[in-house]
């Protein structure tokens, strides 16, 4: 239920305070559920008044921003270009330990079983 909460809020959040003030600006825009990738055509210091502007609103909403014109981290896959088009890696955070939940956790019993699965995907 919580994502669905959180997708209502930041959808009437980004509609009032990031694509109808700053759409001019924007060339390219996504967002899941509250991770934000845009590509910016205005100015370094245009993004950075947009920020600032939309960090000093009265929300729990805070942006953070990572400015480079060739890579971007997004959730676990970092985007780059390459040869005009846009190709992609696995990222992981400089914080992540790379653990794993134990067997004998007091998890549901389908996430424990679930994680060979998924960190095989990765």
């Amino acid at each position: 239920m919580a994502p669905m909460y959180a997708n209502g809020y930041m959808y009437i959040f980004e509609q009032e305070n990031i694509l109808n003030p700053f759409q001019a600006n924007i060339a390219f825009y996504r967002r899941f559920i509250d991770v934000i990738i845009m590509i910016w055509n205005g100015t370094p210091d245009s993004i950075r008044q947009m920020l600032e502007t939309i960090n000093q609103l009265d929300t729990p909403v805070q942006l953070t921003m990572t400015m480079d014109p060739y890579t971007a981290d997004l959730l676990d896959i970092r985007l780059y270009k390459e040869n005009n088009t846009i190709a992609y890696t696995l990222f992981s955070k400089p914080t992540d330990r790379n653990t794993l939940l134990h067997a004998t956790s007091h998890h549901p019993r389908h996430l424990i079983n679930s994680l060979p699965y998924s960190q095989f995907l990765r």
